[in-house]
C-alpha cells in the first residue's frame, strides 16, 4: 500500500493559519473580558467568536498532521484528519473526477442502491500519481448525478461559451476566476472583524471606523453581484458541489452574518413597528431583483445543480433576509439625524439575569409609548449602575434614519 500524507508547504500554511485565528480571536476575547468581563457582548459575541476561532485553528493542525492517503490493490484509506477515515475496496470503486481543490471518488456500498461519494485534498504528496492510478482502476460508467452535471457545465464552457480560447487560455480564465472570489471572501473577512471591533471602540477613535465599515458591508453585495454581471457568468452566487464556476455565496454568508451579529446589538434598542418589515421586505426584494439581473441565465434555470431553481430562490432568501433586516437596524440607528426627545422616568425596579450571559434590565415607569404604566427594559451595565430603584431614568427617543423608533438609557 502507497502512503502519502499532506505537502510540507500545505502544512505551514496549515500551522501559520491557526497561529494567525487563534492570535485573533483570542485578542479579541481578551479586549472584551478586559474591559466589560460581565457585559453581554463578551459572552455573546466574543466568546463564541474564540471557540470558533480554536475550533477552525484545531481544524488547521489535524488536517497539517494527521490527514494521509493509503492506496493499492487492497483498496483506498483516506483520513482528512479531523474526521473518522474512509475505507473502500476496488470493487466498491464507481467512479472518479476532480476539479482545482479535491479529487472525487465515488463507490458503490454493498445493500446501498444510491453510491456515495468522498473528497480528497489535491494537497496531498503525490496527488497526480494516484489519480492516474485510480483513473485505470474506474472502469464502470459515472453513476452519479454531480458528475454528468460536471460534464455538462465542462462541454457548455469548453464547446459554447468559450469556444473561441484555446484550452491554456480557458484554463486562465477560470484561474483568474477563482482568484477573484478568493479575493471577495477574503475581503468579506476583514470588513466584518473591522467592523464588529470597531463598534466597540466608537468611542475611542478618531475617525468614524465603524460607520466607513458599515457603508462598505451595506455595498458589499452589490460589489458581489457587480462581479458576477461582469464576469458573464464566469462566476456565480451559488454551484453545486462539484463544479467549474467559482462562487461569492461564502463572501455574501459572512457579511450576512455580519449584519445579522449587529441585529443582534442593535435589538433591544429598537420599539417594535411594522416598518421593520416593511423595509426588509423591501431590501429583500432589491436584493432578489438584482439578483436575478446579474445572474446568469443557466444558474437561474439551476443548470449544473442538484437542487434547482427554487431551492436555489429560497437559499437565496434566506440569506438575504438575514442582511435585509440587519442592514435596517444598522443603517436606522448609524445615519440617524434627528433630535432626540428626551423622556424622564422613574426606575421602580432593578434585574440582573445570569445565564450563558448577563444581562439587565431596568423597570420604568411611565412608559414612552403613552400606553404602558411600567415597562422592563433591556440596558447597559452602565446605565443599569447609574439609574438606581427610586431614581429618575432618562429615555433618549430617536425617530431613526428609516422611521424606525428607537432609544437609549441615561442618568441625566
Amino acid at each position: 500500500m502507497q502512503k502519502e500524507v499532506l505537502k510540507t508547504k500545505s502544512k505551514v500554511t496549515a500551522v501559520v493559519s491557526a497561529i494567525i485565528m487563534t492570535g485573533i480571536f483570542g485578542w479579541l476575547f481578551g479586549f472584551f473580558m478586559k474591559n466589560n468581563p460581565r457585559s453581554v457582548e463578551t459572552w455573546a459575541i466574543g466568546l463564541p467568536l474564540f471557540i470558533l476561532g480554536l475550533t477552525l485553528s484545531v481544524f488547521c493542525l489535524l488536517e497539517a498532521f494527521r490527514s494521509y492517503l493509503l492506496y493499492g490493490e487492497e483498496g483506498i484509506e483516506y483520513c482528512n484528519g479531523f474526521s473518522k477515515p474512509k475505507r473502500i475496496s476496488l470493487d466498491e470503486l464507481q467512479s472518479v473526477n476532480t476539479n482545482d481543490y479535491y479529487i472525487f471518488v465515488y463507490y458503490q456500498k454493498p445493500g446501498f442502491i444510491k453510491p456515495k461519494s468522498f473528497r480528497i485534498s489535491i494537497s496531498i504528496n503525490n496527488i497526480s500519481a494516484f489519480y492516474e492510478w485510480i483513473l485505470g482502476k474506474t472502469e464502470n460508467p459515472i453513476l452519479n448525478k454531480e458528475i454528468e452535471n460536471f460534464n455538462e457545465e465542462i462541454e457548455d464552457f469548453r464547446y459554447n461559451r468559450y469556444d473561441n480560447l484555446s484550452e491554456d487560455e480557458q484554463k486562465a480564465l477560470l484561474r483568474r476566476a477563482r482568484i477573484v472570489t478568493k479575493i471577495l471572501w477574503y475581503a468579506a473577512i476583514l470588513l466584518g472583524v473591522i467592523c464588529i471591533a470597531s463598534l466597540f471602540f466608537i468611542n475611542k477613535l478618531p475617525f468614524p471606523l465603524f460607520r466607513i465599515s458599515l457603508i462598505a458591508c451595506l455595498a458589499f453585495p452589490l460589489v458581489l453581484f457587480a462581479v458576477m454581471k461582469i464576469s458573464k457568468g464566469l462566476i456565480r452566487f451559488n454551484t453545486a458541489n462539484i463544479s467549474i464556476y467559482p462562487s461569492v455565496l461564502s463572501a455574501f454568508s459572512i457579511i450576512s452574518s455580519v449584519m445579522f451579529i449587529l441585529l443582534i446589538l442593535f435589538v433591544d434598542e429598537v420599539i417594535g413597528s411594522m416598518k421593520i418589515l416593511y423595509w426588509t421586505a423591501a431590501v429583500d426584494a432589491v436584493l432578489l431583483i438584482i439578483y436575478m439581473f446579474c445572474a446568469d441565465s443557466e444558474e437561474l434555470k439551476g443548470s449544473g445543480k442538484l437542487l434547482g431553481k427554487n431551492s436555489t430562490v429560497i437559499a437565496c432568501l434566506i440569506l438575504f433576509t438575514m442582511f435585509s433586516v440587519g442592514a435596517v437596524f444598522s443603517f436606522n440607528k448609524e445615519f440617524d439625524t434627528s433630535t432626540p426627545e428626551i423622556i424622564a422616568t422613574k426606575v421602580l425596579d432593578h434585574k440582573v439575569s445570569h445565564g450563558k450571559s448577563t444581562s439587565y434590565y431596568l423597570t420604568v415607569s411611565p412608559w414612552i409609548d403613552g400606553k404602558s404604566e411600567s415597562k422592563k427594559i433591556s440596558v447597559s451595565s452602565k446605565a443599569y449602575k447609574e439609574c438606581p430603584v427610586g431614581g429618575t431614568a432618562y429615555i433618549h427617543l430617536y425617530n431613526g434614519a428609516l422611521g424606525i423608533n428607537w432609544y437609549y438609557v441615561s442618568r441625566k
